[in-house]
């Protein structure tokens, strides 16, 4: 018997396989059998079980070939790999073969025949109509979101308006807001702290909010996605001493770190412990959180106790998405998004005893979240979904192309004044090097913020300036 030459390479997703308990790679598939690649030499198969996703079941079809039902032959040798080629006449296994080409050749066809839009609508329901439909600007977009103008999540914001949940219904917690961009850094120094606030909820739309009552008592300075965004030392500096004049609580939230930029933070960090160590009588506490977005951080935080280390988003990572409603079968299995690595012990308790970790930072990112034990920070409304060391806004403004992306040298701030805006049915915006994505509901909904604040939330932190 030759080597079975069946449609080549199905992507994995729609087929896949096992030989006993080794993941096997189908490199060609027809209905007299299928040929297969394998790292290391199989000296016997019990069993080969194959697996066909079902477009219309939103699930895999697995089919088991015992050794009786079938002929397996080591068809092609290389230094990297072994391809058996498998012969079989079993009904159940040829029924899944035509049942999966004739899906992917619809698949193919409507790839050929439209864009990704058409593709997903055709395959998913996807509204590509709305794809059409943009905001005129991220003031406009920003407006239909916090004042729920339009379709949106009216059904939440009536709710939220006959009830009026009042902040003391919920479980204690501190509130904070992010100070992330040079324009909020020199508003903070230039205004009162109590008219900083007031405009800061007003210019976001969210003046009448509920958590607007509540008496902001931490900021969050600097920017988790984007180092260009972080505070120069001199205005730095000035920050931290408006915020300890105003008995605020600081969390500096740093992003990844350039290795050109080692040596230059590592000098900040301990002007900040020697900063800490100076004000520890007059500030009350003897430590400043630093949030930790790059495995070097808590590397150079070692030896400088009053800089406290906190885990962030950057690596708290699980899949978010505000296109994920439309993916394949995502309504069934949707729990299985809710965990990552920081719900498991082990990893828990290695954070801790290595690097001294014990907060974790949070997004409302359109699903529910598991937070493990601890007390542990949640931010909303927005929720990031992409980041680039590479700023596609950059790209775009200065060379007209989002494939031009160079690291940016003394960067101009386009972001002062442009972002990416997507359809408004999709909810989400490219602002500096990242996606971000909008909980729509996460506002309005008591219920949600009451759970996460039960589960062990005990920060909330409000990005609506983004």
């Amino acid at each position: 018997m030759e080597k079975i030459n069946g449609i080549p390479m199905i992507p994995f997703g729609l087929l896949g396989g096992f030989c006993d308990h080794l993941e096997i790679r189908i490199t060609g598939l027809s209905e007299e059998g299928f040929s297969f690649r394998v790292p290391e030499k199989i000296e016997k198969a019990a069993c080969l079980e194959i697996c066909f996703f079902d477009f219309s079941a939103d699930c895999y079809r697995k089919v088991q070939l015992a050794e009786k039902e079938r002929e397996m032959k080591l068809t092609e040798e290389t230094p990297f790999f072994f391809i058996y080629s498998v012969w079989t006449k079993n009904g159940e296994y040829r029924e899944q073969v035509k049942r999966l080409v004739t899906d992917y050749d619809n698949y193919i066809s409507l790839k050929l025949a439209g864009d990704d839009a058409y593709l997903s609508e055709k395959m998913v329901g996807y509204p590509a109509e709305l794809d059409e439909v943009y905001a005129e600007s991220f003031e406009e977009q920003k407006k239909e979101w916090f004042s729920c103008i339009g379709d949106g999540i009216q059904e939440c914001r009536n709710t939220w308006e006959h009830k009026k949940w009042n902040i003391t219904d919920l479980p204690e917690f501190e509130l904070a807001i992010t100070i992330d961009r040079p324009e909020l850094y020199y508003g903070f120094l230039q205004k009162d702290w109590t008219r900083f606030c007031h405009d800061y909820w007003k210019n976001n739309f969210l003046e009448h909010h509920t958590l607007s009552k509540k008496r902001v008592t931490r900021i969050y300075i600097g920017n988790q996605f984007c180092h260009n965004l972080f505070p120069r030392k001199e205005l730095l500096f000035q920050v931290l001493e408006k915020a300890l004049e105003n008995n605020l609580a600081v969390t500096l939230a740093f992003s990844y770190i350039r290795n050109h930029l080692l040596e230059e933070i590592d000098e900040l960090l301990q002007e900040l412990e020697v900063w800490c160590q100076s004000r520890e009588k007059e500030a009350g506490k003897d430590q400043e959180e630093i949030i930790v977005n790059d495995w070097a951080m808590p590397i150079l935080l070692q030896g400088k106790p009053h800089l406290k280390p906190v885990l962030g988003v950057l690596l708290n990572k699980r899949r978010k998405d505000v296109r994920l409603p439309y993916k394949q079968g995502i309504g069934n299995h949707v729990d299985s998004l809710a965990e990552n690595n920081l719900n498991c012990g082990f990893y828990q308790d290695y954070l801790k005893n290595t690097f001294d970790i014990q907060r974790f930072e949070f997004e409302s990112c359109g699903y529910k979240v598991t937070i493990p034990d601890g007390h542990h920070s949640l931010h909303l409304p927005f929720f990031q979904t992409n980041t680039s060391q590479y700023c596609t806004l950059y790209a775009v403004c200065r060379y007209g192309d989002r494939g031009k992306q160079k690291l940016t040298e003394n960067c101009p701030r386009y972001c002062n004044k442009k972002v990416f805006l997507y359809p408004k049915h999709l909810k989400m915006v490219g602002r500096y090097n990242s996606l971000f994505g909008y909980d729509e509901k996460i506002l309005w909904d008591e219920k949600q913020l009451q759970d996460y604040l039960e589960q062990g939330i005990e920060r909330i932190v409000v990005n609506v300036s983004l």
